[in-house]
């Protein structure tokens, strides 16, 4: 090699522009929307879904999070059946047929709508309680009095005093022997 062809340097390659994503085009499309909406009409899984589109199911998940619309066609596609499945369920129950049909049907609701079909509900509630210092007074004096309560507890409660707005509400006490 030349001293001329050594020190020629490589041109940097070619940057793609700003926007631009790296890898395969999507298959996303209005066709792709349709036969989803079709294929979930069908009772179809995600997984058979994904199949039927001609992509993984991984795409399948992006797609609803990042597609509305194709969001909205699965759902849609999928209230059909489940509506079905869910008035063979009540048909079933009110004829009092084989038990194996029923859990079919609880078995496909479970997992199709969890929301309305699950074991477990989670209720959220608060609430405030509000004790009375002179109840709460009585409580304790009626326990460190009463002969019939236990007798290692009476004494540890003979030690708090009631509330009497000068140092007592429950605290404990200092007593001279």
């Amino acid at each position: 090699m030349t001293a001329a062809a050594q020190t020629k340097k490589k041109k940097p390659a070619a940057r793609k522009p700003a926007g631009k994503k790296k890898g395969m085009p999507t298959k996303y499309s209005q066709a792709q929307v349709k036969l989803a909406y079709w294929v979930a009409r069908n009772g179809k899984t995600n997984e058979e879904i994904a199949v039927a589109l001609g992509i993984a199911v991984s795409t399948l998940y992006n797609w609803e999070r990042r597609y509305p619309e194709f969001a909205g066609a699965l759902n849609a596609g999928k209230q059909e059946p489940d509506d079905q499945v869910e008035q063979a369920l009540f048909q079933r129950a009110i004829a009092d047929t084989s038990p194996a049909g029923v859990t079919a049907c609880i078995f496909w609701l479970k997992n199709r709508r969890p929301d309305r079909w699950r074991d477990r509900h989670e209720l959220e509630t608060t609430a405030t309680v509000t004790v009375r210092q002179d109840v709460e007074d009585a409580i304790i004096k009626k326990l460190a009095t009463d002969g019939g309560f236990a007798a290692g507890v009476g004494p540890v409660l003979a030690q708090y005093t009631p509330g009497n707005g000068k140092g007592g509400n429950g605290r404990k006490v200092a007593t001279q022997n």
